[in-house]
């Protein structure tokens, strides 16, 4: 239905959800809790993700990740798929991570998804039979026992060098989606690695 291949510049900005081909039950969740339009970030991220484009979205703010994170999940997890280990969230602080669990679990609605998170200390590990997992930092995933099931990946922060971003991936699917949200550091180290030089950079 999406085509992945789409040139960056052939990509413009969407106004309303009704244009990426959201799946219904998703939208009438999104409009019951207040997101009627797609908030700055989606505006431009959401279409290019749906298309299979990796993204590195540039914010001076976290105002509208945590959102972000959540409608970029659900709009790609496939909640009828024998595939269970789907979507992964990494933050860096407990208090993230539960943030963000929390609005994916708002916003999805009907969905039969199940989101969980891992955060460091609070006894909440254990073998995920689900299709989104939120962790507080990259190690926590090793807790999981599902290395390499990850199709899409979702990073709340920019990676502190190439050393951690490729001990992240090599925890993922060989294909796996990438989105990286980060303030305007330098990303020079990001766009280099092989599964990024592609990617779409969105700045909002």
């Amino acid at each position: 239905k999406f085509n992945k291949f789409l040139a960056p510049e052939s990509i413009s900005p969407i106004e309303y959800f009704e244009d990426t081909g959201l799946s219904k039950e998703l939208h009438k969740s999104l409009h019951r809790n207040g997101l009627r339009k797609p908030t700055p970030i989606l505006k431009q991220a959401l279409f290019p993700f749906l298309c299979g484009k990796n993204l590195l979205v540039q914010t001076d703010t976290e105002k509208g990740t945590a959102t972000a994170s959540a409608v970029l999940t659900l709009a790609v997890v496939d909640a009828t798929a024998e595939k269970k280990h789907q979507a992964l969230i990494i933050t860096k602080t407990c208090e993230r991570a539960k943030l963000i669990h929390s609005v994916v679990n708002k916003l999805m609605g009907k969905l039969k998804i199940v989101c969980e998170t891992a955060t460091y200390g609070d006894g909440s590990y254990r073998y995920p039979l689900n299709a989104c997992i939120v962790v507080s930092s990259f190690l926590e995933m090793d807790r999981y026992g599902c290395s390499k099931s990850f199709s899409f990946l979702i990073l709340d922060y920019l990676p502190s060098g190439p050393d951690e971003f490729m001990s992240i991936k090599e925890k993922c699917a060989e294909e796996v989606q990438i989105c990286i949200f980060s303030t305007f550091d330098s990303i020079e180290y990001i766009l280099a690695d092989d599964t990024m030089k592609d990617a779409l950079i969105v700045k909002v």
